[in-house]
């Protein structure tokens, strides 16, 4: 029965229009961001440049998303088919060279948008995959921009992807046993992207305990978004995270629920010359062990944070 209703679904997606959650915010928003980056976040119009010229395409959606619509050639490689890259067991990586590059595209902006192409492109960073764009566009505007319409159904596996063990200190990544080492010897300030009734201690993902890392500073997932739940435009958001560890000289360690929002975080803030390292195990794995300081309460200037 549940098959049967998947497959009905499924047949529903294929009979409606495949469009964007939310239009992006334009083309200004997205010259801001890739100049930013230097290029390495893009608009739909440079994404279908890259995606013309031989670009690799990983499509970060859900399943039905991505069975529904996707840029030809795409591969389907949301979070939940990665869960042992997040954990840092494994990592995805091209068994051969990329000569155009991986572009990394998801949905965008909108209710129930975690960051995931942003995070992705971290993972592929770390292992050492050089050329990474993630595009700051819905994959049915890229293909708009590239003059092409979007495939249906469950692309081919390609043979250019595989999971192999992760090299030791990957760049950009912090494991559980690092994280903990530079909080207890603050070589790091921690940044807290998630939601502000989580810093203050609401469960809302199935963490262990309540509250944030002690010390760690918040910079809200929803505070870095501008309408309709895009980012800010790349200045300002740049600013909102700059006035959030004001003051601080160790390098940043961003963290969330399970590292996919402080994944995007931790690539934008890379691609903007900034240091910074995502804690991949994020809450999940803070709370889990009593050992791991952590604190909860109203957000203030004992927190370190800035109340807004």
């Amino acid at each position: 029965m549940r098959r049967l209703l998947r497959v009905l679904f499924l047949g529903l997606l294929l009979l409606l229009p495949v469009v964007a959650d939310a239009a992006s915010p334009g083309a200004a928003w997205s010259a801001g961001w890739e100049q930013a980056t230097g290029g390495k976040m893009v608009g739909a119009a440079t994404a279908a440049a890259r995606w013309k010229a031989g670009a690799r395409v990983l499509d970060t959606r859900s399943m039905e998303a991505f069975e529904a619509g996707h840029l030809p050639g795409a591969v389907w490689m949301a979070p939940d088919r990665l869960l042992a890259a997040q954990s840092g067991e494994l990592v995805l990586v091209p068994d051969v060279e990329a000569p155009q590059g991986v572009l990394v595209v998801g949905k965008m902006g909108g209710e129930g948008w975690w960051g995931e192409q942003g995070w992705l492109g971290m993972v592929l960073s770390s292992a050492g995959v050089d050329a990474v764009t993630v595009a700051l566009a819905e994959p049915s505007e890229v293909a708009l921009a590239a003059g092409v319409a979007l495939e249906r159904g469950l692309a081919v596996e390609p043979e250019w992807l595989r999971l192999a063990a992760p090299s030791v200190g990957r760049a950009g990544l912090l494991t559980v046993a690092e994280a903990a080492a530079a909080q207890a010897s603050g070589s790091a300030l921690f940044v807290d992207v998630r939601s502000r009734a989580e810093f203050e201690g609401a469960h809302l993902f199935g963490e262990a305990r309540g509250g944030h890392i002690t010390g760690a500073r918040w910079a809200g997932w929803e505070e870095l978004q501008g309408a309709p739940g895009w980012p800010l435009e790349a200045g300002a958001w740049r600013k909102q995270v700059e006035a959030t560890v004001e003051g601080a000289t160790a390098p940043l360690a961003v963290y969330c629920t399970g590292g996919i929002r402080s994944g995007f975080v931790t690539f934008a803030l890379r691609a903007m010359g900034l240091e910074a390292r995502n804690f991949e195990g994020s809450m999940w794995a803070w709370s889990a062990d009593p050992s791991l300081p952590m604190e909860a309460g109203p957000l203030g200037e004992r927190d370190g944070g800035k109340a807004r």
